[in-house]
Order: structure tokens, then sequence, then C-alpha cells
């Protein structure tokens, strides 16, 4: 992810929809879809290792101050036995926010 601001304590958060099987037979909750970031706060590992956050509600994936700011964003999906097998389609809304 790169962030490009003009000026101010800026923030990016992160939060996911279900994930949908393309069949229409199958639910993924963005409770088991995770992400770690530089941004991220270290945890307790909720089942996808240590630093990833799931993105059932909003995460802080970055903050700064500096104008420009590049950080990788690494994603995790647990997966379950009663799983249907299929393609899955959701998405992720990234939230950035300039604070005066």
């Amino acid at each position: 992810m790169r962030v490009t601001c003009g000026g101010g304590l800026w923030s990016v958060s992160a939060q996911a929809t279900p994930l949908l099987e393309k069949a229409g037979s199958g639910e993924i909750e963005p409770d088991r879809l995770f992400v770690r970031s530089a941004g991220t706060r270290p945890e307790p590992d909720a089942g996808a290792g240590p630093g990833f956050v799931p993105l059932s509600l909003p995460v802080v994936v970055a903050e700064g101050t500096v104008p420009l700011y590049s950080t990788p964003l690494e994603f995790r999906l647990l997966t379950g036995w009663g799983d249907t097998p299929g393609t899955y389609e959701g998405q992720i809304q990234f939230t950035a926010v300039v604070r005066p």
C-alpha cells in the first residue's frame, strides 16, 4: 500500500465484507479474513499468526505524518472443513482520515 498526504497526521483503516461463493452456496465471514502490516498492533494470535488482525471491524493498517508512506499488506484467510469449495468474492474497504 502506498499513501501520499499533503499534511498533518493521517491514518488508513481497512474492513472487509463477507466473502460470497460465486455460485451462491457459501459464505466466509470477515472475522476469518486477516491483515498484517507495519501499522497493525501486535495482539494475541487470533488464529492466523502473530500480528494478523481480523477484518470484521475497521483495522488501522497505516498511520503517520510523512507525506509519502509505503508498506506491504499481508492477508490470510482461515478456511474450515465446512466451507464450500469454489471461487469467493468480497470487498476490502480502505478509509483514509487526515487529522488537523
